[in-house]
């Protein structure tokens, strides 16, 4: 079976399943409304993918410096396809050091993110990173998905608040590309 057979054969229930979590409210009014014209189209191709806004260079001990502010990361999100966020996970090092599963740095980082299609923050301050954003092995589920558009741009802003150390990041954005039938 090719993908564009399986993702025929589940997008349905996926999406029935993902509408019946979204309250029919009027703040949901427009994810409501996508959700259910995309369980009403015909066949949509869909697939997993993560976004992700970067601050680590190839070969750079720590991008992120300690006491950095306001820093950005912009996310452009394809034209082929809107994206549909589920979940958002957060790694990190200091030093590009190897490390275990118990050595992972905990950044002291707080994050804001913009959709910037639709002008809206996804948070009236910026929020600590642990609050937002899971791990890899417990990622963060969001409330109710976030649909955004083919072409729109996240961005996000983040700051350190440790004063010595400082970090290479990865914030994901785990979710489903929807492509345009």
């Amino acid at each position: 079976m090719n993908v564009a057979e399986y993702a025929s054969n589940i997008l349905p229930s996926q999406l029935q399943a993902l509408l019946n979590m979204v309250p029919n409210v009027p703040e949901n009014q427009a994810l409501y409304e996508a959700l259910q014209s995309m369980v009403n189209a015909p066949q949509k191709l869909i697939r997993p993918f993560t976004y992700s806004a970067v601050y680590a260079v190839a070969g750079a001990a720590n991008s992120l410096a300690a006491a950095a502010a306001n820093v950005p990361a912009n996310i452009q999100i394809g034209a082929d396809a809107d994206f549909l966020i589920l979940n958002q996970t957060w790694f990190a090092n200091t030093l590009n050091a190897a490390m275990t599963a118990a050595s992972q740095p905990v950044p002291n980082i707080s994050v804001i993110i913009s959709d910037t299609a639709s002008a809206q923050q996804m948070s009236d301050v910026a929020v600590p990173i642990g609050s937002i954003f899971g791990t890899g092995r417990q990622p963060y589920i969001l409330p109710v998905p976030k649909l955004i558009a083919a072409s729109a741009m996240m961005t996000t802003m983040v700051n350190n608040f440790d004063a010595a150390a400082g970090y290479n990041l990865w914030l994901n954005f785990n979710g489903l590309k929807i492509y345009k039938s």
